[in-house]
């Protein structure tokens, strides 16, 4: 079962160079019995992939939903059901079209860098070695306090570099899963300059597990990268 995430900015109805794939969102089949959902991420091109479908003996009813908000133009997909997944050919496709908004001031694209911060500076500089494969969260408190949602997470990839797209804009919360026996040295934790990347505030001297906090607006492209290195 397969599929992709994009922005019809061509209003065409197709997948094509002038469209924009959502990248690192995730892709749910939700069981109605109250189990686990399952989740896919989508990759650079926005697309998602199920290559192992569970079985279902009591033939529940699962639902493919996206994660993203937004004005969905093939929203009837949305409420789609599969009656015993056992029974659904891997090669079904389900794209989930969202309506084109201009590309400029559309969402807000949070970026950066996981490092092993050898020399202790709190910069990504030469002698540090990338972090590929470390998760990194991310709350938009505007959201989540209204109770719609706003938590997401992602891995940094071969390079150590992750990314977020958020469509709303608000106050951001952003943190990563510090490893074992590790303190973070990203400047900002005792950084007053206000220059980016080290503006955001942060809730600690960076002993441990340090939430950085910070306002956007649409249409912002906010940096931050996260080094650490022995305690």
């Amino acid at each position: 079962m397969s599929g992709r995430l994009y922005y019809d900015d061509d209003s065409s109805g197709d997948y094509n160079a002038g469209d924009r794939p959502i990248y690192k969102r995730q892709v749910f089949l939700v069981p109605d019995n109250g189990g686990a959902p399952i989740y896919r991420l989508t990759d650079n091109d926005g697309k998602y992939s199920f290559d192992i479908v569970p079985s279902s003996s009591s033939k529940i009813n699962w639902k493919l939903k996206p994660s993203l908000k937004g004005d969905v133009l093939n929203s009837p997909a949305l409420s789609r059901s599969y009656y015993d997944l056992s029974a659904v050919n891997n090669n079904t496709s389900q794209d989930f079209v969202f309506k084109g908004i201009p590309p400029s001031g559309s969402n807000v694209v949070l970026k950066g860098k996981i490092y092993k911060d050898n020399n202790d500076n709190g910069t990504y500089d030469t002698g540090d070695v990338v972090a590929p494969g470390v998760t990194v969260f991310l709350r938009n408190a505007t959201d989540a306090d209204a109770g719609n949602g706003g938590f997401y997470t992602t891995t940094s990839d071969s390079n150590g570099d992750y990314s977020f797209i958020d469509t709303t804009g608000g106050v951001y919360k952003i943190w990563f899963a510090l490893p074992d026996g590790k303190k973070e040295t990203t400047s900002s934790c005792n950084d007053n300059d206000g220059v980016l990347p080290d503006d955001w505030s942060a809730d600690n001297a960076c002993g441990g597990i340090v939430f950085h906090t910070r306002t956007y607006l649409r249409g912002s492209t906010p940096t931050m990268d996260f080094g650490y290195t022995n305690k």
